[in-house]
């Protein structure tokens, strides 16, 4: 039985291939990811699921360690709301893990995913199913350094159904694959980082990674029916933490995102527990408010962080 009969997605206007690269072999690892965010009143307020596969050598580390990604490879499960973050791993590699060369499918243990730019993504435990759909001109790449490091980002919509029920909401759909180093690369992770994915109520969604307090990229719409644009701004600062499992979470922070389209300027605050899925850091939801281009906008939005330092509880800082 399908689970969503038709096809609740427009067609594609453009016949762009998925971003692929360079299949671990001959690259060092590959990560195949899935981030869904949904509007208040959802059954989720966030969700991630990542393919890994990892095939560095002897004393080599992948240079995804820098995001605690390395070894031979893993399936995760991420599904977050208001009570708490449900996390479910299990371990994968080159030989479980098997991917199409050219084109968007794999196959591992309790998992199958293909098509692009329609994608459907089926997890046994625990029981998901998604249909996804991304517009192929709305892609970004966040780095793109030859036989080194890429990672890229396809911005569309999804539907999410598992035992909680179904959400529908804004997808990113991502590729990652890299090389390997000598040494442990997760010594080289900024202690401080932040990534942001904001999605507002009148459709649009706009993204940005700032590290040690700098914009690296930017990419996104403010609104539906603007054009894709990126840039580099972003500047984000807590205001408030607190301690969870002795690790510091963002209560409430404020940022500026600038696209050549425009800038936002927001302030968040957490909507969920976070998933401490990196060292000194997590996963979490959000909301926020703020103003595109001078307009009021509002929403929902997805995090991934590490703080510099362990926060003061109900402070800055």
């Amino acid at each position: 039985m399908r689970l969503f009969p038709g096809k609740p997605f427009p067609p594609s206007r453009l016949p762009v291939q998925p971003p692929t690269g360079r299949r671990a072999p001959p690259a060092a690892w590959e990560a195949y990811l899935l981030v869904g965010i949904f509007p208040e009143g959802s059954a989720h307020a966030w969700t991630k699921v990542h393919a890994f596969v990892g095939r560095a050598g002897p004393g080599r580390h992948c240079l995804s360690a820098v995001e605690a990604l390395d070894g031979p490879g893993e399936v995760a499960v991420l599904v977050g709301g208001e009570r708490g973050v449900a996390r479910h791993l299990h371990p994968i590699d080159e030989r479980t893990c098997e991917r199409a060369e050219g084109e968007w499918r794999l196959d591992a243990p309790g998992l199958a995913w293909s098509g692009w730019p329609e994608s459907r993504l089926t997890v046994d435990e625990p029981r998901v199913e998604v249909h996804a759909r991304v517009e192929p001109r709305d892609v970004g790449w966040w780095v793109r350094i030859p036989r080194a490091l890429s990672y890229a980002s396809a911005f569309g919509e999804l539907a999410w159904r598992d035992q909680r029920g179904e959400s529908r909401g804004v997808a990113l759909i991502e590729r990652a694959w890299g090389a390997d180093v000598p040494f442990d690369a997760a010594r080289l992770a900024p202690r401080r980082w932040q990534w942001d994915v904001l999605c507002s109520t009148d459709g649009g969604v706009l993204a940005g990674l700032s590290i040690a307090g700098l914009g690296v990229r930017t990419m996104g719409r403010g609104r539906a029916g603007e054009p894709f644009a990126t840039g580099r701004r972003h500047r984000v600062r807590a205001r408030e933490w607190r301690e969870q499992d002795e690790r510091p979470v963002p209560v409430l922070w404020e940022g500026v995102l600038a696209t050549s389209a425009g800038t936002l300027r927001y302030e968040a605050q957490a909507a969920t527990p976070a998933a401490p899925m990196v060292p000194g850091g997590g996963f979490l939801g959000a909301r926020w408010e703020g103003t595109w281009n001078g307009r009021p906008v509002r929403g929902t939005g997805f995090t991934e962080y590490r703080a510099a330092r362990r926060a003061r509880p109900g402070g800055g800082r």
